[in-house]
């Protein structure tokens, strides 16, 4: 896909996805509940259709006498989520994924799930898939030590499963802890379900037995809303409206509000959407911001920099390396390739200034929607951004092209 580039003043009404992160822990914990949520707005994005999928494939497999295969696809969250419920669903079950899927980390959560009673085996020698689980009808114990440097999907997998465990759940982590406001997410939704959550920096214990709403409407996805703050940014006089993003967010990722205000983007919060308006240029002439709890915002960023020539350190990168691609390696190259200079060193990306970018060659993707989006943000300045492999954003972001065809014209109303 070639993009033609945007116009500098806009004005339009975006429709984001609703929050895939939300919408799979919903469907996730209704499941293991055994209970009808009524869940309004849910994702349209393949990870959410692929999540629902097999868990109507667990339930219609629950009495097969032989082993059930269950292909989570390259989808991290499933995988890791769907490991922790098919412990606890009586039948054997054979989990496997794509190539890059099997080498993601899911080792420190088998681990953990075997010291709490789950029976579980690994078919090769490389503590990788395919796994083969044998489901019992709930967990032999109650507390367990969880390593948490790889993902905070670990802890949010067994959380979920809080109503397959009689005496609650006590987990002390491990390592560092990224990624902590899913984390903090699952512990609010289960909140919201009447479960006691008692949190420290290093543990976390739930209490109680929740009993799921009758509905919940899942709000739009702040992640997806992070592209379009950067179209924004890199516009003279651009203004979009967003439905259903609220101030008071289960998600991390709303902190791009914050973080855009040095960039000129204001954000205005209404009852029911808000509203970004370009109203100043960058009020910095260089940016520090540690991703260590936002990695999915890191190849936004660092777009947005390359875009405005603005020297960046962006450290915490570490868990882009086990992501849909290597994120970091896969950001540097592409990065370097159109003339952003840039190196890694460690978990840190430094981004230097540049004489001028070049996209004379295309943007490869690595089969990675979350490249696809931060690199089509180049769009809001250059013409002729070329995206290989346009599809991936199916991944989460289904009608973004679609949404970016709005920027095209001034004062558009969709």
């Amino acid at each position: 896909m070639i993009l033609s580039k945007l116009s500098p003043d806009f004005c339009a009404k975006i429709d984001l996805p609703a929050s895939k992160s939300l919408s799979n822990r919903w469907l996730v914990l209704s499941t293991c509940m055994d209970s009808n949520i009524r869940l309004h707005n849910l994702s349209n994005a393949a990870d959410t259709v692929l999540m629902q999928e097999l868990l109507d494939k667990i339930l219609q497999s629950k009495k097969s006498t032989e082993p059930v295969e269950i292909n989570c696809e390259n989808a991290g969250s499933v995988l890791r989520f769907l490991t922790a419920c098919l412990s606890v669903t009586p039948g054997k079950w054979i989990l496997k994924g794509d190539e890059r899927l099997s080498v993601r980390p899911i080792s420190d959560l088998v681990d953990a799930l075997k010291k709490m009673g789950a029976e579980i085996s690994y078919k090769n020698q490389l503590k990788q898939l395919p796994i083969l689980i044998t489901g019992k009808s709930k967990f032999s114990q109650s507390y367990v030590k969880l390593n948490m440097q790889k993902s905070s999907q670990f802890a949010s997998a067994l959380m979920l499963m809080i109503s397959k465990f009689s005496n609650g759940l006590t987990i002390d982590f491990e390592g560092e802890v990224i990624s902590k406001p899913y984390l903090e997410m699952t512990a609010k939704i289960l909140e919201q379900c009447g479960v006691e959550v008692n949190r420290s920096e290093k543990s976390i214990a739930l209490k109680g037995i929740p009993k799921c709403p009758s509905e919940i409407f899942i709000e739009s996805d702040w992640t997806a809303a992070s592209y379009f703050y950067a179209f924004v940014a890199l516009s003279e006089n651009g203004i979009i409206e967003i439905e259903n993003l609220h101030l008071q967010s289960l998600q991390g990722d709303s902190i791009v509000a914050k973080w855009f205000e040095k960039l000129g983007v204001e954000t205005t919060f209404a009852p029911t959407k808000i509203t970004l308006k370009k109203v100043s240029k960058p009020l910095l002439s260089e940016l520090e911001l540690d991703f260590i709890d936002y990695p999915d915002l890191a190849q936004t960023v660092a777009v947005v920099c390359a875009a405005l020539n603005i020297p960046a350190r962006l450290t915490g990168l570490s868990s882009l390396r086990d992501k849909e691609t290597d994120r970091l390696l896969a950001l540097s190259q592409e990065l370097n390739q159109i003339g952003a200079k840039n190196i890694i060193e460690q978990s840190t990306l430094i981004l230097y200034k540049h004489d001028k970018l070049d996209f004379s060659k295309p943007i490869k993707t690595y089969g990675d929607h979350r490249m696809a989006m931060a690199f089509a943000i180049f769009s809001g300045l250059y013409d002729s951004v070329e995206i290989i492999s346009s599809e991936v954003v199916n991944k989460s972001f289904p009608n973004f092209w679609k949404q970016i065809d709005k920027l095209k014209a001034v004062n558009s109303r969709n």
